[in-house]
């Protein structure tokens, strides 16, 4: 498939072999923080995680939200 405004699809090829990839999301909450975390098979074995956004209610109408990079990716302390 490719990436039509139409298909409401979003395709993503993460390295140059040109084969779409699936990211895993994974959802997982406790008490008012929630996080996702973005995974993609690199192999039939491996997984690896891409980012971690993690969202922490911190008042009736604030929230404190912080994505992580994968280091092995994007270097140390990759922070948004």
């Amino acid at each position: 498939m490719v990436n039509l405004n139409n298909n409401e699809i979003n395709n993503l090829v993460l390295e140059a072999g040109g084969k779409v990839d699936c990211i895993k999301v994974i959802y997982k909450t406790k008490d008012d923080s929630h996080s996702l975390v973005l995974q993609v098979a690199v192999s039939k074995t491996e997984i690896q995680d891409l980012a971690v956004t993690e969202i922490e209610k911190t008042g009736s109408e604030k929230a404190h939200a912080q994505i992580d990079g994968d280091q092995d990716l994007y270097g140390k302390i990759y922070i948004v």
